[in-house]
C-alpha cells in the first residue's frame, strides 16, 4: 500500500513538473541550482525576457510593462529663491522600462533560496501625467491644473535581491524582495504645462528655473523612479515564482 502510495505521489509530481514546464515560455532557460554558471544562465535569461515583457507575457503572468501606470505621486520641489512648488501627479504613464538591459547579475545559491545582484541600464524613461499645483513663482501664486511630462536619460540601477520560502499547494515557492541600492541619473528634465494658464511666457520662464535648478530637485525625483522600477520589477518576478514551483523554475538537477 506504501509503495503504491508513493507511486502516486511520484507520478502527480512528475506531472505537475511536465504541464508547468509546458507553459513557460520557450525562450526561458530552466537554470540548475548546482549550475556553476548560474549567473549567465539567469543573464541570458533576462536578456530574452525583458523585450517580450513590453507587450506582457501571459503563459508566465507578466502584464505588459509599456506603459506601467502609477496611480499618483507627489513631488514637493524646495525653495529656490525664484520658485517653490508642490504638485501632485495622478494617472501617470511611464514607458521605457521595456528597454532595460542587464548590465551586470550575480546569483547566490543558498540552500533552497538565493540572492541577487542585478546592475541594469535603462537608456530613457519618459513619466507623463495630470497634475494639480500650488506655490509661487517669485511674487506670483501658483496654483494651477495641467499635464507634467519627465524625461530621464541613461539611468543606472543597483539592485539587491533577498528571497524566501513558502509553500503553495504543498509546493516551495520563493516570494523576493527588492531593494535598489542605487540609481544614478545622467540627464533629466521636467516640464509642467499651464502653470499660468494661457500666459505661457510665465510657464516657460517657471520650468526653466525649475530645470536649471534641477540637481538640487534630485532627491525629490529619484524616489519616484525607484519607486516605480522596484513596483515593476519586483511584482513581476514575484507573479513568475507564485505560478511555477522552485523545483521546476530552478530544480537542484
Amino acid at each position: 500500500m506504501k509503495l503504491f502510495v508513493s507511486l502516486i505521489l511520484l507520478l502527480t509530481t512528475i506531472t505537475v513538473v511536465i504541464t508547468a514546464k509546458k507553459m513557460i515560455h520557450p525562450t526561458v532557460n530552466i537554470c540548475l541550482r548546482n549550475d556553476p554558471n548560474l549567473s549567465a544562465c539567469f543573464k541570458e535569461n533576462f536578456k530574452k525576457m525583458l523585450p517580450l515583457m513590453k507587450s506582457g507575457i501571459p503563459e508566465m503572468n507578466i502584464v505588459p510593462i509599456e506603459p506601467v501606470h502609477v496611480e499618483k505621486v507627489r513631488m514637493d520641489f524646495p525653495q529656490s529663491q525664484s520658485v517653490k512648488l508642490t504638485a501632485d501627479l495622478k494617472d501617470m504613464k511611464v514607458w521605457g522600462l521595456g528597454s532595460t538591459i542587464v548590465d551586470d547579475i550575480t546569483v547566490q545559491s543558498i540552500g533552497d533560496t538565493l540572492t541577487m545582484n542585478i546592475d541594469l541600464i535603462i537608456p530613457s524613461i519618459t513619466m507623463v501625467s495630470d497634475y494639480t499645483a500650488v506655490g509661487k513663482f517669485l511674487v506670483l501664486n501658483i496654483d494651477a491644473v495641467g499635464n507634467y511630462t519627465g524625461d530621464f536619460r541613461d539611468l543606472h540601477v543597483k539592485t539587491k535581491w533577498t528571497s524566501k520560502l513558502y509553500k503553495k499547494k504543498d509546493r516551495d515557492h520563493l516570494s523576493w524582495q527588492c531593494n535598489i541600492e542605487q540609481l544614478t541619473i545622467k540627464k533629466l528634465s521636467i516640464q509642467f504645462n499651464n502653470l499660468f494658464g494661457n500666459q505661457t511666457e510665465l510657464t516657460d520662464n517657471t520650468n526653466k528655473v525649475i530645470n536649471e535648478n534641477i540637481d538640487s530637485l534630485y532627491d525629490e525625483i529619484s524616489p519616484v523612479i525607484k519607486e516605480t522600477i522596484n513596483s515593476v520589477a519586483t511584482n513581476i518576478v514575484n507573479h513568475v515564482y507564485d505560478l511555477f514551483p522552485l523545483d521546476v523554475l530552478f530544480p537542484k538537477s
